[in-house]
């Protein structure tokens, strides 16, 4: 198994309806969440509600390539993210997940990937986990 990499613009809140950010971006998540509801086959709950959209997990080193990715279809419509983030007080973030089989990846942000992640109001959350 190589490297695989998945990439997902989350945002998280409370008391605001992921249907909502829905409905004024007009892109469909991959995942939402309501506080409460059960995480997967966990016993653990979710504390916030949250709006996902993720890219394939794919096998790749090539983080920020990955990122560009997700972001190429997210910032045609970044004015009216930074709205709902504003609106309902919600946290966003890119987070990244690397599983890590014989080779190191590249996690290379560049300037302009930043400032496009900075427009969204986002943080970046990395992931390494190693696989054997």
């Amino acid at each position: 198994m190589a490297t695989r990499a998945v990439t997902m613009f989350v945002l998280t809140g409370r008391g605001f309806d992921p249907n909502d950010v829905t409905n004024r971006v007009g892109l469909a998540p991959s995942k939402t969440w309501r506080a409460g509801e059960q995480r997967g086959e966990s016993l653990l709950r979710w504390e916030h509600d949250g709006w996902c959209l993720s890219t394939a997990c794919e096998e790749t080193i090539d983080l920020g390539a990955q990122i560009h990715g997700l972001l190429s279809r997210l910032s045609p419509v970044a004015d009216l993210f930074v709205g709902v983030i504003d609106e309902f007080n919600l946290d966003a973030e890119i987070a990244c997940e690397l599983s890590l089989q014989d080779q190191a990846p590249s996690i290379l942000l560049s300037p302009e990937l930043l400032k496009n992640v900075l427009a969204l109001r986002a943080g970046i959350d990395i992931d390494l986990l190693a696989v054997e």
